[in-house]
Parts: structure tokens; sequence; C-alpha cells
């Protein structure tokens, strides 16, 4: 399975570890493709204060609230009709070093995120754990 494969599917996080392609040939496979992709780091992550941060800094904002709700809203108020992209894609790196009740937390935003994107602007947004 290729990347691009895995974002056509229906799932709004998917899990690419263990699979044939590193996280810089994922994005640069995306951006080929039209996506926006962007990576972030979560080796040192160690809850979710850090995730949001991290989550700043890779959308290029100075600082969002540090909760869940404020992250929620980040997510669906991206300029998603201010750009051509095709879909929109988060790579996690590392995933497995998030706490699990934040990786639990962060993959439902997503989730949530995904359905309101697709709903209100005909876009994926794609979450890609590695």
């Amino acid at each position: 399975m290729d990347v691009l494969e895995l974002v056509a599917g229906e799932a709004p996080v998917a899990d690419a570890r263990g699979l044939s392609f590193s996280p810089a040939a994922a994005a640069a496979a995306l951006r080929g493709a039209g996506w926006l992709a962007l990576r972030v780091d979560c080796a040192a992550v160690g809850g979710k204060e850090a995730l949001f941060a991290a989550f700043a800094s890779a959308l290029g904002r100075e600082y969002f609230a540090s909760n869940w709700d404020a992250f929620d809203d980040a997510l669906t108020s991206l300029p998603y009709d201010e750009t051509s992209a095709s879909g929109y894609a988060f790579l996690m790196e590392n995933y497995a070093s998030l706490p699990a009740e934040t990786a639990g937390m962060f993959e439902c935003s997503v989730k949530d995120a995904a359905a309101s994107v697709l709903s209100n602007h005909g876009r994926p947004l794609k979450a890609l754990l590695f």
C-alpha cells in the first residue's frame, strides 16, 4: 500500500507504522498529489500541552489555548476555502511516544474535525500515524 491509497480510505486516522514509506516520503508524495501535508514530531510530546504546542508550530500559529476545544477549533478553522489543496494530512511522527490518554483524545478530535471539514469544505482531513 502506498500513501495515496492510505489517504483514499474512509478512516480519518490511519496507521502508517510498518508500511514501506517514511514520513518524509509520504509528505513528498502527498504534496505532489496536491495535498497540504504537515509533519508533527511526537518524540518529545509528553502530554496534551506539548501536543498543542507542536501543532501550533506546524500550523504556523504563535499560540492557541491549551485545551481540547481550542484544538478542535484550530483543526476546523484552517483556511480550507483559501487554498487549492485537494486534502489535508497531519503526519504524526513517533506517535507511539504520546501518552495513551492524549493519543485517544487526539484521534477523537481528528475524527470530529475530519467530518466537519469534509461536510463544510468537501475535502478530506487525515492523520497518518508513524
